[in-house]
């Protein structure tokens, strides 16, 4: 019996099926780290509404990702929030290195598989990552991670001049980010009229890509419309943008960022101008990536030379992953084009296994299911999930995982940020009190402002939001709260309950004074905090 070979072609799906899984681990697969604990919080609030109830964020902002919070809802109440999301992360970045084979197929029908692999291997040496801190993909699913992928997928379908398809995943991914629905309009509006240069086809077409967006703007239209407007919209988008975030709003910020990018597009640049004089313009491909490097000089030009906050508050500097990605698959079907097939076959198999098992490694020992968080906060959310759940806490603001990993509500954090105006103030007014700079400027000045907190200012803080429990790191303790009562230490944290968490613990108890409730935690706790000296 004769083993009958697979075709040419399948082999080559196989074989970029292993490439893509290899592609999704190499981001690394983690839960409830960083902005997680920002985008996560409503969706699990609403599975269980008695999850961070006392929480301000949770329950008193608006939910601008409602979407992603429903499926994220969806998980929870399965079960399976954490398992999900690492799958979803995993199966978006798979998706996508599925989606940027095809679009090789374009660019390089007779080396699709090398020139994607080569895509792929350069994907993850730049960690798809480019100016302002954009990127298409991190170790954690996002809102962004979703519309990422299905933006790539729509510039798969629009290559091909599937423009309905295309249409309908841009759509798709607007329902997930915003703000990819907002840019979705200019970047292939402007590849479409190129592409279309007669009226009709163009009316035509341009209704198929861009009119499924067009409606899901009406569902998104009233919070932009909140965020963009009111008394208060302006000094709220300077702090938003000058003072939160200026690594995506501010270029002069990450000025060295646009070196790395301007060789990518030189680069590209080149090789569409040779292909052009071969008379093998990739022509779609070649839009899309104008389209690009044109709204993204404009708006580098008005965040600059002249600094306009509205065209900033589009960040439109998420578009340069994208423009890299197709850089990168232009400059990889060049390679290829020019050696025998094999040999570029061969070549683009050791160049992505190269390239992707460091950075591989890498994000394994990182990942979170692998690892776990550090050892000692790993030990301070389980004593803090021994709380009262309604508890109420004040951390150092830098400490961003506190909300999810331990499940219990905070005063503020620097990381998670409402988007209404009203809303972003009053973040900015309780940062301002936890730091004692109502003017405050970065984080490490919002932190170091909460590790010199006076007595008299931690007693403000406390009485003002109704503090239950007050945390600090050990290292940069000075003793604001030794009237307090200790309750729990480790070697890298201390955590104090308030005089307020204290009466509602002696009237649990039935004690006469809250004195006498005081003094038995003071001596539960001496065993585990040392004295001062």
């Amino acid at each position: 019996m004769r083993l009958r070979l697979p075709e040419a072609d399948a082999l080559q799906r196989a074989l970029l099926a292993a490439a893509a899984l290899a592609w999704s681990v190499s981001f690394g697969l983690s839960f409830g780290i960083d902005v997680h604990n920002t985008y996560l919080i409503h969706g699990l609030h609403a599975a269980d509404p008695r999850f961070l109830a006392a929480d301000w964020l949770t329950t008193q902002t608006k939910d601008y990702h409602p979407v992603f919070s429903t499926l994220v809802r969806l998980l929870a109440e399965g079960g399976v929030a954490r398992a999900g999301l690492i799958a979803l992360n995993a199966a978006c970045i798979g998706v996508a290195a599925f989606a940027i084979g095809d679009i090789a197929r374009y660019v390089a029908p007779n080396a699709w598989l090398a020139t994607a692999l080569i895509s792929l291997g350069l994907g993850v040496l730049t960690d798809t990552a480019s100016v302002g801190l954009s990127s298409l993909f991190l170790s954690i699913a996002l809102p962004a991670t979703v519309a990422a992928t299905l933006w790539v997928v729509a510039i798969a379908y629009f290559v091909r001049g599937r423009h309905v398809a295309a249409g309908v995943a841009l759509a798709i991914g607007g329902l997930f980010h915003a703000n990819f629905l907002v840019l979705g309009f200019p970047f292939f509006g402007l590849a479409i009229l190129v592409t279309r240069p007669q009226f009709r086809e163009w009316i035509r077409d341009g209704a198929a890509l861009l009119g499924p967006s067009a409606v899901t703007l009406l569902f998104f239209l009233p919070m932009m419309l909140g965020a963009a407007a009111g008394p208060e919209a302006d000094r709220a988008r300077e702090i938003f943008q000058t003072v939160r975030s200026p690594h995506h709003y501010v270029p002069r910020t990450f000025a060295k960022e646009f070196i790395p990018f301007v060789g990518w597009v030189v680069a590209a640049a080149g090789v569409l101008a040779l292909r052009r004089r071969r008379r093998d313009l990739p022509r779609h491909v070649a839009t899309l990536f104008l389209s690009g490097v044109t709204l993204l000089t404009f708006a580098t030009a008005f965040t600059t030379i002249v600094f306009n906050p509205t065209i900033s508050q589009l960040y439109v500097f998420r578009l340069a992953p994208f423009v890299v990605l197709l850089a990168q698959v232009l400059v990889a079907a060049e390679v290829t084009s020019r050696l025998a097939p094999a040999r570029a076959l061969a070549l683009a198999l050791g160049f992505f296994a190269t390239a992707d098992m460091i950075p591989a490694r890498r994000a394994l020992g990182r990942s979170t299911i692998v690892r776990g968080l550090p050892g000692q906060e790993v030990k301070l959310y389980d004593w803090v999930r021994s709380t009262p759940r309604d508890a109420l806490f004040l951390i150092p603001p830098v400490f961003q995982n506190f909300r999810l990993n331990a499940g219990r509500a905070i005063v503020v954090d620097w990381k998670s940020t409402p988007i209404l105006p009203s809303e972003l103030l009053e973040w900015y007014a309780r940062l301002g009190a936890v730091a004692g700079d109502t003017a405050v400027r970065d984080e490490d000045a919002a932190d170091s402002g909460y590790a010199a907190v006076s007595p008299a200012r931690l007693d403000s803080v406390v009485e003002r939001y109704s503090v239950d429990y007050v945390l600090f790191r050990r290292r940069t303790y000075r003793g604001a709260a030794d009237r307090y009562t200790p309750v729990y230490s480790n070697r890298a944290f201390l955590v104090f309950a308030t005089p307020k968490r204290m009466r509602g613990r002696a009237r649990q108890l039935g004690n006469p004074t809250a004195d006498s409730a005081r003094a038995d935690s003071a001596r539960a706790a001496r065993s585990t905090v040392p004295r001062r000296p």
